[in-house]
């Protein structure tokens, strides 16, 4: 199959299969609200941990906003004079550089008129970069050392912008460019097409400072307006997994040579990481919430993926030990009948191994089209057999 065949069969069942894919669940849009904002904040070399992350994840709307204004009066009551000043200074960037990008994840998701807004306009871009940056350049500029200013809601206004010896397109014509992109962009109606904007909007610069972000949120909208659903883990977490393969293709493949479409199947790839990771966490909970209501299969819910037990060492588990050994095996095969196919035997010889395996014809498909992704670019394999939560499959 060609590529572009490929991929095109790709969205299709994706939009096909969405609903029985995914589940509505909320503890899953808060976790990928979290990393999908984190991942983008730890993409700007912020030294934020993943814990603070979370302490400030679970801060409501109001509080939010009220943790804007106790950054600020951190920021003015540190004593310029002191050793640690820039170290403090910049986690305070780093703090409210990552409360914006959560406001605005949660301002996304939160959308309910996402389907009729008309998403992309030059005001709109605008808009979403003042968001982004909101108080960074008055905090900030000309106390942090190294730190570029932003220029909230400007489009970029000088060409002295590099990027690892690439040069954006002039200043003077970026407007009408982007101009053009943002009405391409409001008829968009595959994830091909968003992902070689993404690529294209990267190419243009059209701020001074905050590009990656901008980007990465105008893709998330635009996904969410196809059909991308909130619990699916944003390709932005992968895009800073593999930031310099990321970087990479952006430069690179998708700006020198100006074929934007070559960002296309890493983009691809991120995003089906993200449904297959919701996907691997619903065999998890279906496993548990069914195992865990057997007096004794339960033992077997705490499995890794892959791994396997032995009759023998099942019943040395501690609260089987004292079971007559007759017992142990009726009581184990009437559970076992009654759970079907989701414990596996193998018998090897005289012993016989128990593991897991909760498959599913629409889990089994997805992975399979994963697969000839794989194969059809060969170049991308590497990085995605690092997965961990794939080797199971």
């Amino acid at each position: 199959m060609k590529k572009l065949e490929y991929l095109i069969d790709l969205g299709e069942f994706l939009r096909t299969h969405v609903d029985e894919l995914i589940s509505d669940d909320e503890d899953l849009s808060n976790f990928n609200e979290l990393y999908g904002s984190y991942a983008i904040s730890k993409a700007e070399d912020s030294t934020l941990t993943l814990l603070e992350a979370q302490e400030t994840a679970r801060l409501d709307f109001w509080a939010l906003s009220q943790y804007g204004y106790t950054i600020a009066q951190q920021v003015h009551a540190l004593d310029p004079s002191s050793k640690t000043y820039q170290k403090k200074l910049k986690k305070l960037h780093d703090r409210l550089e990552f409360l914006n990008i959560l406001q605005v994840f949660r301002t996304i998701n939160a959308s309910e008129h996402i389907q009729s807004q008309r998403l992309c306009t030059v005001e709109r871009l605008c808009e979403i970069h003042e968001w982004l940056t909101k108080d960074l350049d008055e905090l900030f500029d000309g106390k942090l050392q190294w730190y570029e200013p932003y220029h909230s809601w400007q489009l970029r206004a000088k060409d002295n912008i590099s990027i690892r010896k690439y040069y954006p397109i002039k200043a003077d014509i970026m407007p009408a460019v982007l101009q053009d992109a943002c009405r391409e962009a409001n008829s968009l109606t595959s994830i091909d097409e968003i992902f070689s904007l993404h690529a294209f909007m990267y190419h243009i610069h059209p701020f001074s400072n905050g590009n990656k972000r901008i980007c990465r949120i105008v893709e998330l909208i635009l996904l969410r307006k196809l059909w991308v659903d909130t619990s699916v883990v944003p390709p932005s977490l992968w895009y800073y997994r593999q930031q310099e393969r990321y970087i990479k293709r952006l430069l690179e493949t998708s700006l020198k040579r100006k074929d934007y479409v070559r960002f296309v199947p890493f983009a691809w790839g991120s995003l089906i990481l993200g449904v297959l990771y919701v996907l691997h966490r619903e065999i998890r909970r279906r496993r548990s919430k069914i195992l865990n209501g057997y007096e004794w299969l339960r033992i077997l819910a705490t499995l890794r993926e892959g791994e396997r037990v032995s009759t023998k060492r099942l019943q040395d588990h501690k609260d089987l030990k004292r079971i007559p050994r007759r017992t142990f095996y009726e009581i184990l095969e009437r559970e076992l009948e009654q759970v079907g196919d989701i414990i596996k035997r193998e018998k090897q010889g005289r012993n016989v191994y128990y593991s897991l395996s909760l498959q599913d014809s629409t889990y089994q498909a997805l992975f399979a089209k994963f697969r000839e992704l794989l194969d059809i670019y060969k170049d991308e394999n590497m990085w995605y057999q690092k997965i961990s939560f794939l080797k199971w499959w």
